[in-house]
């Protein structure tokens, strides 16, 4: 079966709502990516959103990459001035 791109986006983001709805909400910020550089003011940008909304943990989800684990990167607001404040790759 071949996917069209506009299908396989629709799957992804149909995979992001499940992973939403099985965590229930309120309990971390999941953002989608699909950028060639990973660029500093992708965690600035979560780091905002974790703190208006008041939440602690965040991911970051870069879908282009050669392997998904490679383009997950997890924030964590709170920890920000230590040396983990920024984890994952």
């Amino acid at each position: 079966m071949i996917r069209t791109e506009n299908s396989l986006s629709r799957e992804i983001l149909g995979c992001g709502l499940a992973v939403h709805g099985a965590l229930g909400p309120g309990l971390l910020v999941v953002e989608i990516k699909s950028a060639l550089r990973w660029e500093p003011v992708f965690e600035a940008q979560m780091m905002t959103y974790l703190k208006l909304t008041d939440l602690r943990l965040g991911l970051l989800l870069n879908f282009q990459v050669p392997f998904f684990r490679d383009g997950i990167k997890r924030v964590v607001r709170g920890l920000e001035d230590t040396q983990f404040g920024l984890l994952g790759n």
